[in-house]
């Protein structure tokens, strides 16, 4: 995430209201330069990767402070009820699916009230 090296593709995103992704691990010096990023270009959407990891809060964080931020599930395993907090903490407006591994069935192994599935956007669709 080196902000001199990519200006020049963060001011595009930001001019064309384009993603873009980072590949977080949960370390505060990240969650920093997202928030600069996020701050200077607020036109752009920007995901934070890998929610899974152990510092759930700096995630909740980032993405609450930040219109424009948003956070992904991708990661191999995650702790049980790691979207539930999410969705507490964030709303499941902030959140974008994704895995490393194949899915089946993703959202039958979450414990949701029936209406709360209806918050996420794009599923599932029964």
């Amino acid at each position: 995430m080196r902000l001199r090296r990519s200006v020049r593709h963060y001011e595009a995103a930001n001019e064309r209201r384009l993603p873009i992704l980072f590949h977080t691990f949960g370390q505060d010096h990240q969650f920093a330069q997202v928030d600069e990023i996020a701050r200077r270009y607020p036109d752009a959407s920007i995901l934070v990767a890998h929610l899974r990891t152990m510092n759930e809060e700096g995630y909740h964080r980032i993405a609450r402070e930040h219109p424009n931020v948003f956070v992904d599930t991708v990661g191999s395993g995650a702790a049980r009820g790691l979207v539930e907090r999410a969705v507490a903490a964030i709303g499941a407006n902030k959140i974008v699916w994704g895995s490393d591994a194949y899915c089946y069935g993703c959202f039958s192994r979450f414990n949701f009230a029936s209406n709360d599935r209806s918050e996420f956007p794009l599923g599932p669709a029964a």
